[in-house]
C-alpha cells in the first residue's frame, strides 16, 4: 500500500512539471511546446502501465525509477527567457516617514525578481479642530501626519468678542419683584441679564378695621404708598379671653353671690374688668332640713297610720307618709358620721324611736385608697425620667405616682387597679415634691403651667367618666368628688398632663383615688372582742340528763358564740361481789352525783367485769397502745391490745412555695430570694414560712406531695414564735390578717375549706372524722398589717405512719 501511495505521488509531482514546461513552450517556442507535450503524455502512459504491470515488485525499485524520471524531465523542459514578462510591483517593506520601503515584480515566465525602493515620508496628513472660534475664544486648527501623528502645519484665528443686541425687560421691577433686563450676542446667541433690587413696600398707617375685645379678634390693615402698587397688609389681633375675677365677685372686688335656700336657687357672679361683661352660674335647691317625724297619738307599729314631717329652714315644707300596720313608724339612724380619709365614719344605727326596735346595726364606713393597689404603667412616646421604669412618688399618704424631666411636653399615665371598684373621689396633687421609691428627693415645682385631666374606664376599656381639663399652677390640689351610673365598677384610670408653658425642674404628679367600704365593726376591727366564757354547768338527775352550755358575746356588734356541755352520769366501778366469772350473775354500780343504780346481767359463760388497761394515744414523739381488755374478777386477759404508730408531720416532707409577688425576707443586712421558704423551729411545728417585710400585703404557701399522704389533723398556727436560725426567735404581736386553708385530694379537688381572722398567736386546728388522702394545702393570708417584725405562719399534716 505505501507503494502504491509513492508511486501516486510521483505521478502528481510529473504532471505538474509537464504543465509549467509545456506552458513555457507555448509562449515562445510554439513547436518545441508541442514535441514536448507528445514525449511526456508518451512517458506519463508508459510510466502508468509499467507501475500497474508490475504490481509485484519490490518497494525500492519503484521509488528508484520514479526520481530518475522526474529528475531528468526538470532540467529538460525549463527555458531562458529572451524579455521578461513582469507583473505588477508589490510591496515587500512598507516605507515609513523616517525609513525608505522595498518592492518588487515577477516574470511571469521565468520567475525572474527586480526590486527597487520606495523613498521615505510623511502623508498629506489632515486638518483637526482643537479649539473652535466662538466670540470669546479663538480658535485653533493643526493638519498632521495620518502615519506617524507629527504636526504638519496650523492655523490660528483670534475672537473678536460679542456682538451684543440692545437691553429688552424681562420681569417688571415691583415693591416685591426684582426687575431683570436681558440682552443677546447677534454672533452666538448668548444671552445677558442684569437685576435690579427690589426695594420694598413702603407702609402707610395702621387702619383699624375691626376693634380687638376679650371675645373677638381685632383686625387692622395698612396700604403701602409707592407708585402703581397699592397692595394692603392685614394684622389680626388675637382676643385673650375675658379675665374673670373669682366667682362671687363682682365690680371693685365687691361680693356678689347669694346662698342656696331649700325653696330657691342661689347664685355667683364674676366680672371681666378689661370689657365689662359680667357673668352669672345659679347654685342649686339645697335639700330641705327636714325633722324628726311626728308620730300623732294612736299610731303604733302595730296599728300604722300617717306620720308627718317638716323643714326646719323655710316651715312651709311638710312631708308626710303613710305607715301600714306591722312596719316600724319613726327610723331613724342614730349615731351616723361621715367618714373622712383619715377617720372612719359610720351609717349609725337604724332604730325605731316609735317601739325602740333596733332594726340594723351600724355599719363602719372606710376611705380606701384604691390606687395603692394598683399596677402603674405609661403610654406615652414622651416619656422620660432618671430611669427606664414608672418611678412612685412617696408624699404623706399619697404614694402612687410619677416622676418626669424637663424635656417632657406631653405624658399620659395608667393606672390599673387589681379589681374593678367603685370610685367616690380623685384627687390629683401635680407640681408637688416628694421622694421615689428609688431614694431621689424632688424639690417642689413651681413656674410650671399647664393643663391636666383624667379618665376612668371600666372592665372593657369603655371610658365610664372623663373630667375636665384642669389649670394648673405651681403645686396644685384637685380634688374631684366621683358619682358613677348604678352598677358601673372601674378597672383603671388615666391621667393626661399636656400644653406645657415652662418648667424649671422636674415634673410631679400623685394621685389618691378613693371607693368606700362599708364594714361590720368586727370586720373593720379585725375581728370580734368577744367576753369571757360564761358557762352553765351540765347536771344529771336520775329521771335524765341536764346538758349545760358555754357562751360569750362580742361587745362590738353583740354576735354571740355558745358550745353544748354534753351531761353525763359519774358511775361508781361495777359491784361484782359474789359474782364467778362462768357462773353469771348480775352487777350494778351508782351515779356519785345523782344516786341513780343501774344493773346488768353477766353471762353463764362469760367474764363478770371487763375493763380496758393501758392504753395510751399515739404522738409525733412515741408510739401509742391500744390497750388490754382484763377482767377485773378473775384477772384473765380477755384481748391483748396493739402498739399504734406515733404520728408523722407529713409537711415535713412536702415540697414548700410561695406564689406572692409581696414574699420577702431580709436579715442582716441581706434579703432571701423570692420563693424561698426558710423553716420554721417552734417546738413540733418546724415547717413553715416567714417574712419580715411589714409592708407584706399577701401571700399564697403551698405544700405539695409528690403522691398522696394519709391525714388525720392539720394544725396552722398564724403568728406565732419561732427561731428563724439567722435571726434567732421572733414574737409577733399586734398582728391582724385574714387566713384560708384549702386541702386538695389526690384529683385536686378542694375536700376543706377553712376561714379565720387571727390576731396574736392563733391555732387553727383541722380535724377529719376519719384519715383523708391529701396531695396539696394551701394557707392564704391577706390584709396583713400592723406587724412589728414579720408574720410567721407555720403547718402541720398529721397522719399516722406506716411503722
Amino acid at each position: 500500500m505505501k507503494n502504491k501511495l509513492l508511486v501516486l505521488l510521483s505521478l502528481i509531482l510529473c504532471l505538474s512539471m509537464i504543465f509549467v514546461l509545456a506552458s513555457c513552450g507555448r509562449r515562445e517556442e510554439p513547436d518545441t511546446d508541442t514535441e514536448t507535450e507528445s514525449v511526456t503524455e508518451t512517458e506519463t502512459e508508459t510510466n502508468t502501465e509499467t507501475e500497474t504491470e508490475s504490481d509485484t515488485e519490490t518497494e525500492t525499485d519503484t521509488e528508484t525509477d520514479t526520481e530518475t524520471e522526474t529528475e531528468t524531465e526538470t532540467e529538460t523542459e525549463i527555458p531562458e527567457c529572451v524579455q521578461h514578462t513582469y507583473g505588477e510591483w508589490t510591496v515587500v517593506n512598507a516605507k515609513t516617514c523616517s525609513t525608505d520601503g522595498l518592492e518588487k515584480r515577477v516574470c511571469s515566465v521565468c520567475s525572474h525578481e527586480e526590486t527597487q525602493a520606495i523613498p521615505m515620508g510623511h502623508d498629506e496628513g489632515r486638518w483637526e479642530t482643537v479649539t473652535e472660534l466662538t466670540c470669546t475664544q479663538d480658535g485653533l486648527n493643526i493638519k498632521k501626519c495620518g502615519a506617524c501623528g507629527e504636526e504638519l502645519d496650523r492655523e490660528e484665528s483670534i475672537a473678536d468678542g460679542h456682538k451684543w443686541g440692545s437691553w429688552k425687560e424681562t420681569q417688571r421691577l415691583t415693591c416685591e419683584q426684582d426687575g431683570i433686563s436681558t440682552r443677546i450676542c447677534n454672533v452666538c446667541g448668548e444671552s445677558d441679564t442684569k437685576t435690579e433690587t427690589a426695594q420694598g413696600h413702603k407702609w402707610g398707617a395702621w387702619e383699624t378695621i375691626q376693634t380687638l375685645t376679650c371675645t373677638q379678634d381685632g383686625i387692622q390693615t395698612q396700604t403701602c404708598q409707592n407708585d402703581g402698587c397699592g397692595k394692603t397688609n392685614t394684622a389680626t389681633l388675637t382676643a385673650s379671653g375675658h379675665k374673670w375675677t373669682e366667682w362671687g365677685i363682682g365690680w371693685d372686688d365687691e361680693p356678689s353671690a347669694q346662698e342656696p335656700t331649700c325653696t330657691e336657687e342661689g347664685y355667683l357672679d364674676r366680672v371681666c374688668p378689661e370689657c365689662g361683661e359680667e357673668e352669672r352660674k345659679t347654685t342649686p335647691i339645697i335639700p330641705h332640713a327636714l325633722g324628726e317625724w311626728i308620730v300623732p297619738d294612736g299610731v303604733t307599729c302595730e296599728t300604722g297610720g300617717t306620720v308627718t314631717r317638716s323643714c326646719s329652714t323655710c316651715e312651709d315644707y311638710v312631708e308626710e307618709k303613710t305607715v301600714e300596720a306591722g312596719d316600724h313608724v319613726n327610723v331613724v339612724y342614730v349615731g351616723a358620721k361621715e367618714a373622712t380619709k383619715e377617720e372612719d365614719g359610720s351609717t349609725g344605727v337604724e332604730k325605731c324611736l316609735a317601739c325602740g326596735k333596733v332594726i340594723s346595726t351600724a355599719k363602719v364606713i372606710r376611705f380606701v385608697n384604691v390606687a395603692l393597689n394598683g399596677t402603674v404603667t405609661t403610654d406615652s412616646k414622651f416619656w422620660a425620667s432618671t430611669s427606664a421604669n414608672i418611678q412612685k412618688i412617696i408624699d404623706g399618704n399619697r404614694e402612687t405616682g410619677v416622676c418626669s424631666n424637663s424635656s417632657v411636653t406631653s405624658i399620659t399615665d395608667t393606672i390599673t387597679f387589681n379589681e374593678s371598684t367603685g370610685i367616690v373621689e380623685v384627687v390629683l396633687v401635680v407640681n408637688g415634691k416628694g421622694t421615689t421609691t428609688e431614694g431621689s428627693s424632688y424639690s417642689e415645682v413651681t413656674n410650671n403651667d399647664y393643663k391636666i385631666m383624667f379618665v376612668l374606664y371600666d372592665e372593657s376599656g369603655k371610658a365610664v367618666y372623663t373630667s375636665q381639663e384642669y389649670s394648673t399652677l405651681d403645686k396644685v390640689e384637685i380634688s374631684v368628688d366621683i358619682t358613677l351610673p348604678e352598677g358601673v365598677s372601674v378597672k383603671s384610670m388615666k391621667v393626661t398632663r399636656f400644653k406645657q408653658a415652662y418648667v424649671n425642674t422636674s415634673y410631679l404628679w400623685e394621685v389618691e383615688v378613693y371607693n368606700k367600704e362599708y364594714l361590720d365593726p368586727c370586720e373593720a376591727a379585725g375581728g370580734h372582742a368577744w367576753s369571757a366564757w360564761q358557762t352553765t354547768e351540765p347536771y344529771c338527775t336520775q329521771d335524765a340528763l341536764v346538758d349545760g352550755l358555754e357562751t360569750r358575746t362580742c361587745s362590738t356588734c353583740g354576735a354571740v358564740e355558745e358550745n353544748a356541755l354534753p351531761a353525763s352520769h359519774t358511775w361508781s366501778e361495777w359491784n361484782i361481789l359474789g359474782i364467778v366469772c362462768g357462773v353469771g350473775g348480775t352487777k350494778t354500780r351508782e351515779c356519785t352525783s345523782c344516786g341513780k343504780e343501774e344493773s346488768e346481767t353477766v353471762e353463764a359463760e362469760g367474764h363478770v367485769n371487763v375493763v380496758l388497761q393501758g392504753a395510751k394515744e399515739a404522738t409525733l414523739e412515741e408510739a401509742g397502745y391500744t390497750g388490754d381488755k382484763v377482767c377485773t374478777a378473775c384477772g384473765e386477759t380477755v384481748e391483748a391490745g396493739a402498739v399504734i404508730p406515733k404520728l408523722v408531720n407529713y409537711a415535713l416532707d412536702a415540697t414548700a412555695s410561695t406564689n406572692s409577688t409581696f414574699w420577702a425576707v431580709v436579715g442582716n443586712g441581706s434579703s432571701w430570694a423570692p420563693n424561698t421558704i426558710p423553716n420554721i423551729n417552734d417546738g413540733d411545728l418546724s415547717t413553715g414560712a416567714n417574712t419580715m417585710d411589714g409592708n407584706l400585703r399577701d401571700i399564697n404557701f403551698v405544700l405539695t406531695w409528690e403522691s398522696a399522704v394519709g391525714v388525720d389533723n392539720i394544725v396552722v398556727v398564724c403568728n406565732g414564735t419561732g427561731n428563724l436560725g439567722y435571726k434567732g426567735n421572733v414574737t409577733d404581736t399586734n398582728y391582724n390578717c385574714a387566713i384560708t386553708i384549702n386541702v386538695y385530694d389526690e384529683s385536686g379537688n378542694v375536700i376543706k375549706t377553712l376561714s379565720d381572722t387571727t390576731a396574736d398567736k392563733t391555732e387553727i386546728n383541722i380535724d377529719f372524722e376519719e384519715t383523708v388522702s391529701v396531695s396539696k394545702i394551701e394557707v392564704s393570708l391577706s390584709t396583713l398589717y400592723n406587724s412589728a417584725e414579720g408574720a410567721i405562719f407555720e403547718i402541720m399534716a398529721i397522719g399516722s405512719s406506716a411503722e
